[in-house]
């Protein structure tokens, strides 16, 4: 499997390949969170992360057809909590 890359703010932070999961402190307030692969990815998740807490965030790819999503930049990969 390919490795999704996470961003934070803008910045690369980490890869995560399917079914793993990565740890990335982050300091308290509002963040916005995408993840990528290639040149397409998700639409920004905005998340609010309280002093102490643990925010999990789930990525997977789109349902539907790969061929729909392809010409988006921010249609084939879906970002979300995860309770």
């Amino acid at each position: 499997m390919r490795t999704y890359f996470i961003e934070i703010d803008g910045e690369e932070v980490c890869g995560v390949k399917s079914g793993r999961s990565v740890t990335v402190p982050v300091t308290p307030g509002e963040h916005s969170v995408r993840a990528r692969i290639s040149w397409t990815g998700s639409a920004p998740l905005r998340v609010v992360v309280a002093e102490g807490d643990e925010l999990r965030v789930r990525v997977e790819p789109m349902p539907g057809s790969p061929l729909q999503q392809i010409g988006t930049r921010d249609g084939y990969l879906r970002l979300s909590i995860d309770d």
